[in-house]
């Protein structure tokens, strides 16, 4: 359940009606799994928060948040905020 904005240096409390939501589907790295044995996280930046950043989903490191806008040198590194 979503608690407050995924930015780990925000913590603004979840509010439906503001900021940006995120949906993230995780496949189970078994070929063998049942065919429903997936998992979907959520997870929600505040309005604020959005303006600036986004969330990435990488299969094999997890949800980054990472800089929504990026000029040719900025050199950002991703945060990881929540595992694969």
């Amino acid at each position: 359940m979503l608690s407050r904005c995924a930015n780990p240096d925000c913590g603004i409390p979840f509010n439906h009606g503001h900021g940006r939501f995120f949906r993230f589907r995780q496949n189970s790295p078994h070929p063998a799994s049942a065919p429903n044995s997936h998992s979907v996280q959520h997870h929600w930046l505040c309005d604020s928060c959005s303006k600036t950043y986004t969330l990435d989903y990488r299969a094999a490191i997890g949800v980054l948040l990472a800089l929504r806008l990026r000029g040719p040198d900025d050199g950002y590194i991703p945060l990881l905020i929540a595992e694969a």
